[in-house]
């Protein structure tokens, strides 16, 4: 597995090309009420606490934090628990995403990419399935 920081004009450049099938899921890890507020368009809503308790995707994945560091911990914790994919990361999170001068989307109003409206079916999920109930240790 590797745990590799994108340029936040990197994953625009991933962001702004056509979408496949088996291509990377773009994960926001943050809170649903910050990622309502502001989103980076494409990503999809998964805090990390329902990532890290839930069945891990079968797909490479960017994963976004607020800050440096916080998705970075989140890699270490899922290679930890076994996934060993690629997992990549928004080097410096949505701070350095807007420091860089690139967009935000607001999501207020509109579910479609948040965690009560997720597509589960990319992970091969049902919601509320018992894949995606915590897993005891």
């Amino acid at each position: 597995m590797s745990k590799l920081p994108l340029a936040p004009r990197d994953l625009l450049q991933q962001l702004q090309r056509p979408a496949a099938i088996h291509g990377p899921l773009v994960v926001d890890l943050r809170p649903q009420r910050q990622f309502r507020r502001a989103r980076i368009a494409g990503s999809h809503n998964i805090p990390a606490a329902q990532l890290l308790s839930g069945e891990h995707p079968d797909r490479d994945l960017i994963l976004i934090a607020e800050q440096a560091g916080q998705a970075e911990a989140v890699a270490e914790q899922l290679h930890d628990d076994g996934f060993h994919r690629r997992i990549q990361h928004l080097q410096g999170g949505v701070v350095a995403w807007r420091e860089a001068g690139l967009n935000l989307e607001s999501a207020r109003g509109d579910a479609s990419q948040s965690i009560a409206s997720w597509p589960w079916a990319l992970l091969g999920l049902q919601r509320g399935s018992r894949q995606l109930q915590r897993r005891s240790a």
